[in-house]
């Protein structure tokens, strides 16, 4: 008997579990709203739990949730999809919605991974002669492409590396030094095997000169490399930049008694005034518009003109949520208002491209810095409304991992082009392709334009779009391949990335090999 009573005290038990279940699940599919947050909730602890091992650092619920999507949880995304607003869960929503913004497929950012391919496609279009012609006469293509990546580069700063500053250093002389050195000299090499059998005129010999002293001063190089000027400045602002915001947040926190390491908005404005007066001031100087090419003092125009535009970036994505975080309707009012900004400067004072690559500013100081902040500011507006559909699409995602390639690469693309051209010169419109100026001059391209024809100019524009094309796929391919090979990373971790930003509590990470 004591057996059977032991028996119908456990049937009784599992029989009550099962209501309890029952009415469990009927009461969540009552209140569904209550169900989700309660499932998020817990979504948050365990990830909170879960990360204490990983090296993202998670400070609080809702910063739980962050990670666990930056992970590429699916779980959470699921989750994230689902949520409805409650008074109880309204934050955690507006932070989900932020997140789907800014980290799109778990560690990439759709719409920053478009800016890059945009900006990358930009620079071989100012290379192939404007043969993308988009807003030209407000934004001159030589007015705002380089500000692109220059405000990107500040978009992206991120504190946390100031507590490593010799492992920062490191990694930047990695990702910018030693490929430009590397890239430099491989195009002496072969440049100067290539050149006596295609007959080219314009390759300097190899020398310390054109390997060591030239990719440090912005020269021509070896001619197939020149855009590769911008990387050795770009190296000085950031480096000089980030040495700067290190030692104001390391005399805040001590007169402060602050260890967080949190970036302060007093600093960073302080800093871009501060950047913009320095500009401003040399740009006041005996010389400036057009310094001595390859000279000390053009490196140092450079630098000056690239240091505010880090920090007008590292303001707007820290401290101005409306744009970093913009709606679509904010994001068109951003693009009408650029534009409208541009064409007042257009206005004011005529032609405002510049040649950063020879330190040449013929407006002055100021003007290239606005019109660098309309392009890049109107392209990131252009970039909210589109690149959630189209940022992770595999060929955006190819350029914008290759921005360093597009700028190492696109001529030597252009001459491939060109040697075809000269190949079928016998033929049709090809045969106004001129030799002479191939051999003599590496930015020679072919541009038909037929006399007495209407369509005469739109000819010759078609010729120029098969430049950018040809570059761009070229630059693309031989980074494709040195991914392949392992000469460059195929995947950066986005906890170990050198330019991970935080954005409130979003963790954003740029494709790597970005300039």
């Amino acid at each position: 008997m004591p057996q059977a009573d032991a028996d119908e005290n456990k049937r009784r038990e599992r029989q009550a579990r099962t209501t309890s279940d029952t009415s469990r699940i009927s009461t969540q599919k009552a209140m569904p709203r209550d169900a989700t947050a309660d499932g998020n909730r817990r979504l948050a602890t365990r990830s909170s739990r879960d990360a204490q091992m990983s090296c993202v650092p998670v400070h609080d619920t809702k910063d739980a949730a962050t990670y666990a999507h930056t992970a590429g949880n699916e779980t959470a995304i699921r989750t994230t999809r689902t949520m409805r607003a409650t008074p109880d869960n309204q934050a955690d929503v507006a932070l989900s919605a932020s997140q789907a913004h800014h980290t799109g497929n778990g560690h990439r950012d759709p719409v920053m991974t478009t800016f890059y391919a945009i900006a990358g496609l930009l620079v071989v279009a100012s290379h192939a002669h404007g043969a993308i012609d988009i807003a030209t006469n407000t934004l001159p293509l030589y007015s705002y492409q380089i500000g692109m990546f220059l405000f990107a580069s500040g978009w992206f700063y991120h504190e946390r590396h100031e507590q490593h500053p010799i492992a920062w250093a490191w990694k930047r002389i990695k990702r910018l030094i030693v490929p430009l050195f590397a890239i430099n000299a491989a195009y002496g090499v072969i440049g100067n095997l290539v050149a006596p059998v295609i007959g080219f005129e314009f390759i300097p010999p190899m020398s310390f000169d054109t390997l060591i002293r030239q990719p440090m001063l912005g020269g021509d190089m070896f001619m197939l490399d020149n855009p590769l000027w911008f990387v050795f400045p770009f190296f000085c602002a950031t480096t000089l930049d980030f040495a700067v915001h290190a030692a104001l947040d390391a005399i805040r926190d001590a007169l402060a008694g602050d260890k967080t390491g949190k970036t302060g908005m007093a600093i960073d404005i302080v800093l871009a005034i501060a950047y913009t007066a320095a500009f401003a001031i040399i740009g006041t100087m005996p010389g400036f518009v057009s310094p001595p090419p390859s000279s000390k003092h053009a490196l140092m125009v450079r630098v000056l003109f690239m240091l505010p535009l880090i920090a007008y970036g590292r303001v707007i994505s820290h401290h101005v949520p409306r744009i970093a975080k913009a709606t679509a309707r904010t994001s068109a009012i951003m693009v009408l208002v650029s534009l409208c900004v541009a064409l007042l400067m257009v206005t004011l004072i005529g032609d405002t491209s510049f040649l950063a690559a020879h330190a040449t500013f013929p407006a002055g100081p100021i003007p290239p810095l606005v019109t660098s902040m309309c392009g890049a500011l109107m392209w990131l507006g252009v970039c909210q409304l589109v690149g959630d559909k189209i940022g992770n699409l595999r060929p955006v995602m190819s350029m914008a991992r290759s921005t360093m390639s597009l700028m190492a690469n696109q001529i030597a693309g252009f001459e491939i082009l060109n040697m075809l051209f000269l190949w079928l010169s016998g033929i049709g419109i090809v045969s106004r392709f001129d030799t002479h100026n191939f051999l003599n001059d590496v930015w020679y391209e072919l541009r038909p334009v037929m006399p007495n024809t209407i369509n005469g100019a739109q000819v010759g524009d078609a010729f120029g779009f098969l430049y950018v094309i040809a570059g761009t796929l070229f630059a693309v391919l031989l980074s494709g391949i040195a991914r392949k090979i392992g000469v460059t990373p195929r995947q950066r971790n986005a906890c170990h990335d050198s330019n991970v930003a935080r954005q409130g509590h979003a963790k954003q990470r740029i494709p790597h090999q970005n300039i």
